[in-house]
């Protein structure tokens, strides 16, 4: 199962955990042919079931052993047919090694490994600069579909308008169009159902139903923004069989190089590009000038919420980005 231990907000990697880390750089391998080895590329591909080096002090969940700096996914594969090696490694089907971890969480005295670490694959002759990837649970497939089809015909539709659209007015869009695929869904009978972006209070976790994240026309935006304090919208949610929340859910859209970040008030013109660069991942805590933290980081709490909710939801959020899509 996906990790539900967290460390800096980041899953933990232990024995019982499942998912994939897939090397995001070809692995080339020389490969016999009649005149001789030539260098192939091939997928690798490591499974956290053949974790080992790991701890043998400090366990999760009964008794497994923890990814630490040093520890191994102990082989790979997809490089088969490349049996004369790598051509830096000179071998296939080896283990993978930790490039990061967490600088000031330890076990056992070494640095905690999270799903998200990069890797060396097949003894450093390729990487893995995405991180592990988990099975996504039920439900979760068809609400990637949802998300990677909204984030084309979003984009599609804007290279066609004269004045393009910024930045954050692409993922509101973006956001929109998944909220109304969560309706379609349910509305067609499919299952697990979906929600879409719903209101909650902080404090206590209730659902404040019929709110809005949106600033409705003609109210000053302050005004609204400081009415929006103490509430939290997740994006969505996968629901269980009697309607409760399973999971909360996130979503994370890449801004397409060259779109404007926004538009001069005065003159019209873009103020700033968009890189199409920006990690796709959970919102950081913020901290005020003197290093006191503000608020939480995203995953946090959402977690929080999740806690809050009768009854409790145990499994941890699920972020999806347009980095996952085909």
């Amino acid at each position: 199962m996906p990790s539900h231990i967290t460390v800096n907000g980041l899953g933990l990697t232990y024995k019982g955990t499942i998912g994939l880390s897939i090397a995001t750089i070809p692995d080339v391998c020389k490969t016999p042919s009649p005149g001789g080895p030539i260098p192939l590329p091939y997928p690798n591909i490591a499974t956290q079931s053949t974790l080992k080096d790991g701890t043998t002090t400090v366990f999760a969940k009964g008794g497994k052993m923890i990814a630490v700096k040093g520890s191994q996914y102990g082989m790979s594969s997809g490089d088969e047919p490349g049996t004369v090696g790598g051509v830096k490694s000179n071998v296939f089907k080896k283990a993978t090694d930790w490039i990061t971890y967490s600088f000031d969480v330890k076990m056992d005295g070494k640095n905690a490994c999270r799903h998200t670490d990069k890797k060396f694959h097949n003894d450093k002759n390729t990487v893995n600069l995405a991180g592990d990837l988990d099975p996504l649970p039920p439900g979760g497939q068809a609400l990637l579909d949802i998300v990677c089809e909204c984030h084309k015909h979003i984009d599609d539709v804007d290279a066609g308008r004269s004045r393009k659209a910024t930045c954050p007015e692409l993922g509101e869009q973006k956001h929109s169009c998944v909220d109304a695929g969560c309706r379609l869904h349910n509305a067609q009978g499919k299952t697990p159902k979906l929600q879409a972006e719903e209101c909650y209070s902080v404090e206590t976790g209730d659902h404040i139903p019929n709110v809005s994240r949106q600033c409705p026309p003609n109210v000053p935006f302050w005004q609204h923004r400081r009415w929006l304090s103490g509430k939290i919208f997740p994006d969505g949610a996968i629901l269980d069989a009697n309607g409760k929340v399973d999971r909360f859910t996130e979503y994370k859209f890449q801004c397409p190089k060259g779109t404007p970040v926004a538009y001069a008030k005065a003159t019209g013109a873009p103020r700033g590009l968009s890189e199409g660069t920006t990690p796709q991942t959970w919102t950081p805590a913020k901290f005020n000038k003197k290093g006191v933290m503000k608020k939480a980081d995203q995953r946090t709490r959402t977690v929080e919420l999740g806690a809050k909710q009768k009854p409790p939801v145990t499994n941890p959020p699920l972020l999806l980005t347009s980095e996952m899509c085909k």
